[in-house]
């Protein structure tokens, strides 16, 4: 899965998405390895496996949250993986408000949703809101 042509890496997570359900959570831990070792490469991949699955292991949610900040010119399938995780990615909500830019309007909406799906909350685009729910939280 950690082939260094990113082609090979994407056909391998397509051919895990083919398999039963139970054979892609045993390649969890691979996937895991990979969004902790090799993100900038293929990352996405094991992302888009990853979302699939939406494992409620607070591995997942860390390593998806160290690609978060390592990917920030391009988050959307991060955000999204943690959206379908929802609230078992809760731990990922500073690194999500961290996102919010001015002007990047999709990217946004999309961490926006991903935080209402995470918390069951809706502070809208209001980063300290966010973060003050977050303080009281702890």
């Amino acid at each position: 899965m950690q082939d260094q042509d990113a082609s090979i890496s994407y056909a391998a997570m397509q051919i895990l998405l083919d398999l039963e359900p139970s054979a892609i959570q045993s390649a969890l831990p691979a996937l895991v390895d990979i969004l902790n070792n090799k993100c900038i490469e293929h990352g996405e991949n094991a992302a888009y496996v990853i979302r699939a699955l939406k494992p409620q292991d607070e591995k997942v949610v860390q390593a998806l949250t160290q690609c978060l900040e390592q990917h920030k010119a391009s988050p959307i399938l991060f955000v999204g993986t943690l959206e379908a995780i929802g609230p078992a990615a809760i731990n990922a909500v500073p690194t999500l408000v961290s996102l919010f830019e001015e002007g990047e309007d999709y990217t946004n909406k999309r961490i926006l949703e991903a935080l209402q799906a995470i918390t069951g909350q809706d502070f809208g685009l209001d980063a300290n809101q966010w973060l003050e729910w977050w303080e009281e939280q702890q």
